[in-house]
């Protein structure tokens, strides 16, 4: 509703005075006075609709993006990623995940909110299998999901930080997506049952170490890089699916 709220209004303002500080204090609050949540357990068309509603209203409570003021132009590429991802497409339904997070992000200066939106649509997952060095840090994160050992303390780190003492996972269950962008800097980011890995920045990083490492070390290095990612990420989707949020 509020995806839906927020685009009408977008839409009416096309020749008018747009003002996201309108939208979020006057029309917004009209359906919710708080921060909307998700039911990771949801159908997925309920589940994308939601998430949509929770990126506008994460922005419309984010005073590092409010206390911009964006021109209707500005926002016309936030606009385009809600309206397209009305059907279902995979790179569609990873770019909402990313902007998601980049909703609750703490950016400080403007151009950097456009940046990240004039870029989000360069993500898209990597279906193909050429890539030597996307295969061989695929099978070692596949590794990772298979070592109980390894996976108890991730577990473990899990129900500390959410306080929920049961937390329902199977690590062979979760998802690993190699994706690629044009966002520098990303290294990855964490779905509901699944962690996105950028492929590009991976490259990126090795092409840097083999001018100062040989190969071997290179590539021993992104190993423990994806350990890192692997860590952090599946961390968070742990504590998401304690708390239901």
């Amino acid at each position: 509703m509020a995806s839906r709220l927020f685009l009408d209004y977008f839409d009416r303002c096309k020749h008018l005075d747009f003002s996201f500080e309108f939208f979020r204090t006057e029309i917004l609050p009209m359906i919710t006075p708080k921060k909307m949540k998700l039911n990771p357990n949801a159908e997925q068309k309920i589940f994308i609709n939601q998430l949509k509603d929770s990126i506008v209203s994460n922005l419309a409570f984010n005073p590092y993006f409010y206390k911009f003021v964006f021109r209707h132009e500005e926002l016309v590429l936030l606009e385009n990623i809600l309206l397209s991802s009305e059907k279902y497409d995979q790179n569609k339904f990873v770019q909402l995940i990313f902007l998601l997070h980049l909703s609750k992000a703490n950016i400080e200066d403007k151009t950097s909110w456009n940046n990240f939106f004039l870029f989000l649509g360069s993500i898209n997952t990597i279906n193909t299998s050429e890539s030597i060095l996307k295969n061989d840090l695929d099978e070692f994160l596949h590794q990772l999901k298979k070592c109980k050992k390894f996976t108890d303390k991730i577990f473990a780190v899990g129900k500390e930080i959410s306080g929920v003492k049961e937390i329902q996972n199977n690590f062979e269950d979760l998802e690993i997506v190699f994706i690629s962008s044009s966002i520098s800097g990303l290294n990855g980011f964490s779905g509901i049952n699944s962690i996105y890995i950028d492929l590009t920045e991976l490259i990126r990083k090795h092409r840097a170490l083999i001018n100062s490492v040989y190969e071997a070390k290179a590539q021993t290095v992104l190993r423990f890089e994806c350990l890192r990612l692997f860590v952090h990420e599946s961390c968070h989707v742990l504590i998401r699916q304690g708390l239901n949020d």
